[in-house]
């Protein structure tokens, strides 16, 4: 059984499930080489037969979209609802021949290890972490042979109990391109490819003593569109109770200023007392369970008057400049020297 081509589309008119960041409804598109699935079907001693089925239906996706530079390091197929259409498999012949009809198809699709891991920079993922299943639908007809006549599929096979199952070939892509900007809501399209074999030997089917093979093999195509809501200020303060203009005010924290702990991923149920712990082997920056609201630079100074960025060499773990919109590093400086040092965070100007 040997699948073509599918695709499947985010279509940017269509909305999201629950409109819920970074997630997104995938709906199979009708577009030529797309969606269309030839089947091959190998019976023992009567030969060969293919049918072409075409697709539809959704799929719900969850992304991670990193809004600073536009890129996801991971994909989740979360769940599917999809069809396939009607088809017959048969093989005419006068000493041997077949006629079977398959209907009522539906595939599931998931992550085999949530959540799927993809290459920020170039968009690949291994196309083994997906895995796709027939598991709906009834395989039915008869087969003939001079030797033992016409003999019927009875009851016929039910995928539910049986289903057809296998997991991406080779590399995917997926590709997150920007489009509009809607107050702090980023829009994005997404197009995405996964690669796709599945692959059934059925033994003695339904004790008719004849043995079959599937084979699919194919790619799905998805595009459409998700979205991320960007981190500003004013809407942070309203979830904290505070007022807007209230950057240089310390309302969670008499030691440290509102904005910088909005800009350390920090509310009111997480602000800490002190931004700075205390390791074996130097300091560690506490950050808050959100994303980083502005770049951030760790200094140090041996005087608390002069001040200069933390070189990279002397930082145990993480960096010394910590990206906006990025998610909050283990970021750890070394005590360097014995000398005595001070050390801050603040907001890059």
């Amino acid at each position: 059984m040997r699948v073509l081509l599918v695709a499947l589309t985010i279509l940017p008119t269509l909305p999201l499930f629950s409109q819920s960041e970074n997630r997104a409804t995938l709906t199979l598109v009708k577009e030529a080489g797309y969606n269309e699935m030839e089947i091959d079907l190998d019976i023992d001693l009567l030969g060969a037969s293919n049918d072409t089925s075409f697709l539809s239906g959704t799929i719900e996706v969850t992304l991670n979209i990193h809004p600073e530079n536009h890129q996801t390091d991971e994909l989740t197929l979360d769940a599917a609802e999809v069809s396939a259409s009607d088809f017959t498999l048969k093989k005419p012949g006068f000493f041997t021949n077949y006629n079977f009809e398959a209907k009522g198809l539906k595939m599931a699709a998931d992550t085999v290890n949530p959540p799927g891991v993809v290459d920020p920079a170039t968009g690949d993922f291994d196309a083994s972490q997906y895995r796709l299943s027939i598991t709906e639908g009834v395989l039915s007809g008869s087969a003939y042979t001079l030797a033992t006549g016409s003999i019927e599929i009875d009851p016929p096979v039910d995928f539910s109990s049986l289903p057809i199952e296998g997991v991406g070939t080779g590399s995917g892509t997926v590709a997150v391109t920007p489009t509009t900007r809607t107050g702090n809501r980023q829009n994005y399209n997404v197009v995405l490819v996964i690669p796709v074999t599945l692959s059934q030997t059925l033994e003695n089917i339904q004790d008719t003593g004849f043995s079959a093979t599937t084979d699919l093999a194919g790619t799905i195509k998805a595009v459409g569109t998700t979205y991320v809501d960007l981190l500003d200020y004013p809407s942070w303060a309203e979830v904290q109770g505070l007022a807007e203009n209230t950057q240089n005010e310390s309302g969670l924290n008499p030691e440290i200023s509102n904005y910088l702990l909005f800009s350390l991923g920090f509310g009111r149920d997480n602000a800490p007392n002190q931004l700075w712990e205390r390791r074996t082997t130097g300091f560690s920056l506490r950050v808050g369970p959100g994303r980083i609201g502005n770049d951030l630079i760790i200094q140090w100074s041996a005087d608390g008057l002069n001040w200069e960025r933390v070189p990279q060499a002397s930082m145990i773990s993480g960096s010394s400049l910590i990206e906006k919109y990025s998610t909050p590093p283990q970021t750890l400086v070394g005590f360097g020297n014995t000398q005595r040092r001070f050390y801050r965070v603040i907001t890059a100007p």
